[in-house]
């Protein structure tokens, strides 16, 4: 679509860019997507679709295209299939089973080898749709093989975790930041809340596995910690305790650290007890699984079944 959006609206109501937004969803679908294979390919200049899978799939995902329902099936079909796109290190960026997949990770390809940029991308299709336990479960081995290895890669061998093309990666650097501060740090979101994500690395393989960890972060002022160890987070607010719960487990705060929710961030049941300002209650988190806080206690909500990796 050539049109400037603008033309005709007034440009800061934004209902102009809407309707433009709609239009590119529109034309993805119809000329992109593949109804049998479940996904979206590029188009050749013949105008016949491209039918390699490829990380084209992510990328859209990224942008909010599609519902709960149609992100479930990216996972069982794609994203969590051991045969299509989830290597023991990441997710590659060919199909594992297309004849051209080649896992050499020595060069700067987009041939099969895990890429950063893939892997940068992911957290939001993830977490737009509320399957946070997918996303941990993947990030772990990446986890380990950058905390053992020497460098920031573009790529990594999908098989052995080797860090391979690449010295100074910047997406491999904002990964590793990203994925500590998603796994066992604490992040702002955009919506207003913090996160305290309790999957502290002390089961993840070799060199990289800890006994405790502990970040730190100020928010608006005021400054929140979080510790960790194999069994337990703990949250400080300028020094004070805040909020237990058990490891697997993320606390959900607003900006000045008011407890909201908790969700299961491991790929297994999470039990302990959550402890607040308000009271302490033993509490049974499935992956993904949510309870918000109530004056009352934790109450379940609707929450996303977890999807385990296939074969």
């Amino acid at each position: 679509d050539d049109a400037d959006p603008r033309d005709g609206a007034d440009p800061h109501d934004g209902a102009a860019w809407r309707a433009a937004a709609q239009r590119s969803r529109a034309a993805l679908a119809e000329q992109c997507w593949h109804d049998g294979d479940g996904t979206w390919y590029d188009r050749a200049a013949g105008g016949e679709l491209v039918r390699i899978q490829s990380d084209v799939l992510l990328r859209v995902l990224a942008c909010e295209i599609g519902d709960g329902a149609l992100f479930t099936a990216a996972l069982e079909r794609y994203l969590m299939h051991t045969r299509k796109f989830l290597a023991h290190y990441g997710l590659t960026s060919l199909a594992l089973d297309d004849p051209r997949f080649e896992a050499n990770a020595a060069r700067n390809s987009w041939g099969g080898p895990v890429n950063f940029l893939t892997m940068v991308r992911a957290p939001h299709a993830f977490e737009h749709h509320g399957h946070v336990a997918e996303l941990a479960l993947i990030a772990g081995p990446v986890l380990t093989a950058l905390a053992e290895a020497d460098h920031f890669p573009q790529c990594l061998d999908p098989w052995s975790g080797e860090a391979a093309y690449g010295e100074r990666y910047s997406p491999g650097i904002l990964w590793f930041l990203d994925a500590v501060e998603r796994c066992f740090g604490i992040l702002p979101r955009p919506d207003g809340a913090v996160w305290f994500s309790g999957l502290t690395p002390t089961r993840l393989d070799g060199a990289a596995r800890a006994t405790a960890v502990a970040y730190a972060r100020t928010v608006d002022g005021v400054r929140f910690e979080l510790a960790g160890d194999d069994e337990q987070a703990r949250v400080w607010r300028d020094g004070a305790p805040l909020a237990s719960f058990p490891r697997g487990a993320r606390l959900e705060t607003d900006r000045a650290g008011e407890p909201l929710a908790v969700v299961g961030l491991a790929a297994g049941t999470v039990r302990g007890t959550l402890t607040t300002p308000s009271g302490s209650w033993p509490i049974e988190l499935a992956p993904n699984a949510r309870l918000e806080l109530t004056p009352d206690g934790p109450a379940p909500v609707p929450s996303p079944r977890f999807v385990p990796p296939r074969h």
